[in-house]
């Protein structure tokens, strides 16, 4: 495989307006047994998701190296990063490719990273979509446009299940303590301590698997609880020292740039 050279894939579909008003839309979905291995890097200018249904083989990409691909692992491809993946022997895949505005913000939630590409185990998400839009891709009406988004924000909010660490068991180790203890005083330090890295490393690495730094992901477990919290009832008093909130100022002040309102009119409404 020539990695100095690459293969700039086309688009498939042109959606129709109501459909690119949604702002997310498959472009195409197949099926594909091979034994032929890439002359050449290839970008997609699309999101996909490709399954091995059967075989096992690589994934390249400046960022990753090679890696190992087997049976059952799903490979994310992104739009712009230059990339192959290859049977060794013959494979069987299938595939999905998205595209719109919206993708880029979904691909921030963490479905995978452009570090970690290959979701292992996902590939019965991507074969269960592919079957649920077969007999989509050719109809327009408003109701099976709406169908393959659904298939594609479940395919999605599944492949984002798998990877709650993107595989980074330091990561993964600290998520559970975070679920666990979000409402104590535990600091990012702390966390840090627990998956046994450098605050900075730990940073770094969270917010790569995660989408988000581990300040941003302790203050949106909070304040889900807030929420919680006030929609039963509570006191906003109790509501801030309930969710892990000493200052009830700072509470007051947070939930309104987080949730858009303060608490007391959320709990109103």
């Amino acid at each position: 495989m020539d990695k100095e050279q690459v293969h700039v894939s086309e688009v498939f579909r042109v959606p129709l307006g109501f459909e690119r008003d949604l702002g997310l839309w498959v472009d195409r979905i197949g099926t594909q047994v091979t034994d032929q291995r890439p002359k050449a890097l290839r970008v997609l200018g699309l999101h996909a998701a490709v399954a091995v249904e059967s075989g096992s083989g690589g994934y390249y990409s400046e960022a990753t190296g090679e890696v190992a691909v087997g049976t059952g692992d799903v490979i994310a491809v992104f739009p712009d990063v230059p990339h192959a993946y290859w049977p060794a022997g013959v494979w069987r895949t299938s595939f999905v490719v998205w595209s719109g505005p919206e993708a880029e913000k979904l691909e921030r939630l963490g479905f995978a990273s452009r570090g970690s590409p290959v979701v292992r185990g996902g590939a019965a998400l991507v074969v269960d979509a592919h079957r649920k839009l077969a007999g989509l891709m050719r109809q327009e009406s408003p109701a099976s446009v709406l169908e393959r988004k659904l298939a594609l924000l479940e395919l999605l909010a599944g492949l984002c299940g798998r990877t709650a660490g993107g595989g980074d068991a330091a990561v993964e180790r600290a998520l559970a303590s975070m679920y666990a203890n979000f409402t104590s005083a535990l600091s990012v330090a702390d966390y840090a301590a627990k998956a046994r890295l450098s605050v900075t490393h730990f940073r770094r690495r969270f917010k790569a698997c995660a989408a988000a730094t581990p300040k941003e992901f302790l203050i949106s477990l909070r304040m889900a609880k807030a929420k919680e919290l006030l929609s039963q009832g509570k006191s906003i008093k109790e509501t801030a020292a309930l969710a892990g909130f000493e200052d009830i100022s700072y509470f007051m002040r947070l939930f309104k740039r987080v949730v858009g309102q303060p608490p007391g009119q959320f709990a109103g409404r």
